[in-house]
């Protein structure tokens, strides 16, 4: 494994998705590198710069099929850290949510792409 922890992607939920359904747009997504530096992204600004895709996935904890609107996590990571995940080589990443769940994940895995950021279930938000 890496260096632990070296960079973090803060207030995320420990759910499926990474913002509550209730989250509105300027709810805050954090970046912090290992020097401390941070920042901060708005789910608007996400939504608006990431290329949003409707991404359906088989849900172990509701036991079914579920889509929601996402971004793909590369693409998060080069507008958060300024680099893609690939360019994290060697080193880990930790996921830190609102709730206190925390993960880490070898950089090396989420360059291996197919991985995305939720922004909202998109079938609660077809029907809003």
């Amino acid at each position: 494994m890496g260096r632990l922890a070296r960079y973090r992607l803060l207030t995320l939920l420990a759910a499926t998705a990474a913002f509550p359904a209730h989250a509105d747009e300027s709810a805050p997504l954090t970046f912090r590198a290992p020097d401390a530096s941070e920042v901060v992204l708005t789910k608007a600004e996400l939504r608006a710069r990431c290329g949003p895709r409707t991404v359906t996935v088989e849900d172990p904890y509701y036991h079914g099929t579920r889509r929601f609107t996402a971004c793909p996590l590369e693409k998060v990571f080069e507008l958060g850290f300024g680099k893609a995940p690939a360019a994290l080589d060697g080193e880990d990443v930790l996921f830190v949510a609102l709730d206190g769940y925390a993960r880490t994940a070898p950089a090396s895995q989420l360059a291996e792409g197919g991985a995305f950021l939720a922004l909202e279930d998109a079938d609660r938000a077809a029907r809003a």
